[in-house]
């Protein structure tokens, strides 16, 4: 038996596997989320909170680095009702070579987790726009200002919460406050 998600969904691309595989966390066997197969494509996953792609990608990713989940797999009948996207196993592989090229450019650039950030009045004052990931990123620091606490409480990938503090910082938005 395979311990990485990816050569378990690869194994099950090759032999046209029709069901879902749970994906549960390593020490808890809390349910975390579900990829979906048909005749071995991937139409659905869902993972602690993220969908589509961002969801598998990041499913995947936690298995290979991380080693931080675990997955049961149940053959069942699905609808094609259920699709929301068409995935081969070239595609995935593909999908997740670019995933891990960008969450190690993103590990360089991401900022010390003791870091405490508060957000510049100035910046509301001067009326400037932000993205919506900037956005909820601004959220979360209305209750969390240490680094470590934002990366945790947030429910975007990793590398989007990276690039949005960055271009918050960019922007004059946020100030480093303490660096204990």
């Amino acid at each position: 038996m395979s311990n990485n998600l990816v050569d378990v969904i690869g194994e099950q691309f090759d032999f046209g596997f029709t069901g879902r595989t749970n994906v549960l966390d390593r020490n808890s066997n809390q349910f975390l989320g579900a990829i979906y197969q048909i005749d071995g494509m991937i139409l659905k996953c869902s993972y602690k909170g993220l969908g589509g792609k961002k969801g598998l990608l990041q499913a995947l990713y936690e298995s290979l680095v991380l080693k931080t989940i675990r997955y049961v797999s149940e053959p069942e009948i699905l609808d094609d009702s259920i699709m929301e996207f068409r995935l081969s196993k070239q595609e995935m592989l593909q999908d997740l070579q670019s995933f891990l090229k960008e969450q190690r450019s993103g590990q360089k650039l991401k900022p010390p987790g003791h870091l405490k950030l508060a957000i510049v009045t100035e910046f509301f004052l001067a009326g400037a726009e932000v993205t919506a990931r900037e956005f909820d990123l601004l959220k979360l620091l209305t209750e969390y200002a240490k680094v470590s606490d934002i990366y945790s409480n947030s429910d975007i990938v990793e590398t989007e919460v990276t690039q949005g503090l960055i271009g918050l910082r960019k922007k004059g938005a946020l100030a480093v406050v303490s660096d204990q």
